[in-house]
């Protein structure tokens, strides 16, 4: 049974947008994957439901293959900021939590 719940989620993991959903499907597969074999299925299915890998924007894979220039006019995407925001909870503990802020330039 458990070996068919895991086929399943393999299958359906293409098709999650929830992060948390991710998250927990993630940590369901690093707990309770047996066996060698069965570890290298879920990690070709991952591979395929996430490919291409590496995980980077077109305007970075095009500075790393060096066609800068015919790439960057297609992006409107023109650089990523980092930001991140510090709050108290009522307990008085703190939280920090991080995103990036993509910018987007106008096309001309």
């Amino acid at each position: 049974l458990r070996n068919d719940i895991l086929q399943r989620l393999a299958t359906v993991f293409p098709l999650i947008a929830n992060q948390k959903v991710l998250r927990t499907v993630l940590w369901l597969f690093g707990i309770h994957c047996q066996g060698s074999e069965q570890i290298k299925s879920i990690i070709e299915q991952l591979r395929e439901a996430l490919s291409p890998l590496p995980l980077a924007s077109s305007s970075s894979l095009a500075q790393l293959t060096g066609s800068v220039g015919d790439q960057a006019e297609l992006s409107p995407i023109e650089a990523a900021k980092a930001t991140t925001t510090t709050t108290v909870r009522e307990d008085g503990t703190y939280v920090q939590s991080a995103a990036y802020v993509a910018t987007v330039r106008a096309r001309r």
